[in-house]
């Protein structure tokens, strides 16, 4: 072969060698900065807003805080929304109308609404009538939104009993009906845990899968906190304001917790809570407080109002009695009572408290 011809050649074959070389080289080099770089750092968001009489908070783990943000909004959008149609102070709310048309005319509502009212009445025969919806005319009457209310008189509040009654929301094809003139829905236990399991659906849309939405001490948790880490959610302590009595682990669930110390006023010196029994429409007694872990936050709110009217005793039992519910119960004494279904490793009672 001609030298030139044989030069040519093996300059060739040398590029083709470079080119094999410099081709493994950007291979490792890829492989090295795809390993070197890692996950997307992640980030947490939160924000609060005052939605349903009580101050909502939404906290969020995500890579994207523009995604995140965004379901953050659409998920308050979600509770506001709630808001408006079963709130008893917004007068043009469907649940306003159906009580001013209490003993008088049905009113055809949402099927949204109707759903939630069906719910209400199931819990209602659940539990016995320990939870009711049909309090609003009894809640009504001693203003705990007064601070400084009065207790009513006997004369006053024995006459208004009859028209705390479950069984006389009448229900048919979206048609709602109270039987007695005077009659009030209110769902202040029901709707906000109904908003928050709502709102949650709403985050994981926008894929968010690590967050707590927490409405006034009522919450629910999806993911953890960080990398087997779950989120630690604290009971408060009923008589410290600043203390927490005890701490859970949150796991893809709800809680929702009834205070005496949440809303109330002092008389006399007398403390008047505004968790009314609803057979005697005066206040429960036997707990300071009810924590109720379940998995949806509508169905725990419901419970903790319905046994913290049970009173402690009656109250363990029935949690005890169900698979779906677990309670941290703090009684009129001040001793802590906590389900069997609650493992050591899942709770931390803070004595010193």
């Amino acid at each position: 072969m001609h030298k030139h011809a044989k030069d040519y050649c093996n300059h060739i074959n040398h590029l083709e060698d470079l080119i094999k070389a410099l081709k493994i080289f950007f291979v490792y080099l890829i492989f090295f900065f795809c390993v070197g770089c890692g996950p997307q750092e992640v980030k947490l968001i939160k924000e609060t807003r005052f939605l349903m009489g009580t101050l909502f908070d939404i906290t969020v783990l995500h890579t994207d805080v523009d995604k995140a943000r965004k379901g953050i909004d659409k998920a308050f959008d979600e509770i506001q929304r709630i808001e408006g149609f079963t709130s008893k102070y917004i007068l043009k709310s469907e649940i306003a109308r159906i009580n001013q048309n209490a003993g008088k005319s049905t009113f055809t509502a949402s099927s949204e609404l109707y759903s939630l009212l069906r719910k209400s009445i199931q819990y209602s025969e659940f539990t016995e009538g320990a939870f009711d919806v049909t309090i609003g005319t009894v809640q009504n009457l001693w203003n705990f939104e007064n601070e400084k209310g009065t207790a009513p008189s006997p004369q006053t509040l024995l006459p208004l009993l009859p028209l705390v009654n479950y069984k006389n929301i009448l229900l048919e094809k979206n048609f709602v009906k109270l039987k007695h003139k005077g009659m009030k829905l209110d769902l202040g236990a029901v709707a906000k845990g109904y908003a928050i399991d709502k709102g949650i659906e709403i985050l994981k849309k926008y894929d968010i899968n690590n967050a707590i939405l927490n409405g006034g001490g009522d919450l629910k948790s999806i993911g953890e906190k960080s990398s087997g880490v779950p989120w630690k959610i604290g009971i408060r302590h009923p008589r410290k304001p600043a203390s927490i009595i005890a701490s859970l682990n949150g796991k893809n669930n709800a809680m929702a917790t009834s205070g005496d110390y949440q809303k109330y006023f002092i008389q006399n010196g007398i403390r008047y809570h505004h968790i009314l029994n609803p057979a005697t429409g005066m206040q429960a007694q036997g707990v300071q407080s009810v924590t109720i872990i379940a998995k949806e936050a509508v169905l725990a709110d419901a419970m903790a109002t319905a046994v913290f009217v049970m009173g402690a005793e009656r109250g363990m039992k029935f949690i005890e009695e169900q698979n779906r519910l677990e309670g941290v119960l703090i009684t009129a004494e001040g001793k802590n009572l906590i389900s069997s279904g609650i493992d050591n490793g899942e709770i931390d009672i803070h004595d010193d408290n």
